[in-house]
């Protein structure tokens, strides 16, 4: 980890077609990536203001984390809380910054490295608890539990290919599993 800080990943950049999310999210080009990726991951009565980039929720609206845990007295996956103030949403990085930059980003120009941290396949709103007990973990030492695990193998994959970013052999053979048990469930397109 030498050399490593979050600084060399700028990110919440404003949202640029680069970062991925499409043309229905064009409008906000003064919005911030996670901006975006806040309006993009709400559930119910959210908007976003593109002039001043305030997030409104509406009764009902707000974000629920897609990670869950797995309830240590019962073995059974529970739902992180449902989150009504945008204040209260983390916005994680699937490939985390700190295993970017392990994986060969270190050596990447800062500019790659931006689009790395501002990505919208590589944000998910999530509950501030979910992504603190992820840390900058692999796939060989994380992997989430529940109907979030096959996007998040998916979208793990991608961007580590789309950044040609290294994978260990642990994370390969992680993802090996994983991959397997999604395409067994018929969870991959």
């Amino acid at each position: 980890m030498s050399g490593y800080s979050r600084e060399k990943f700028p990110h919440w950049d404003t949202n640029k077609p680069e970062h991925g999310f499409g043309a229905e999210f064009a409008q906000y080009g003064k919005c911030t990536s996670r901006e975006v990726m806040m309006l993009r991951d709400a559930t119910g009565p959210v908007t976003l203001d593109p002039k001043t980039c305030d997030l409104k929720v509406g009764n009902g609206g707000g974000w629920q984390d897609q990670y869950g845990f797995l309830d240590s007295k019962t073995g059974q996956l529970k739902p992180y809380k449902f989150i009504t103030d945008p204040a209260g949403v983390d916005a994680e990085h699937i490939v985390a910054l700190a295993e970017a930059w392990r994986s060969g980003a270190s050596k990447l120009d800062e500019d790659t490295r931006r689009r790395i941290a501002n990505d919208s396949l590589n944000l998910e709103a999530s509950d501030p608890s979910a992504n603190r007990s992820k840390g900058d973990q692999d796939v060989a030492n994380y992997l989430p539990p529940g109907k979030f695990r096959c996007v998040y193998v998916e979208r793990y994959v991608t961007v580590k290919v789309k950044y040609a970013l290294n994978v260990d052999p642990a994370e390969r053979n992680a993802l090996r599993a994983a991959v397997e048990d999604c395409a067994g469930r018929g969870e991959f397109r």
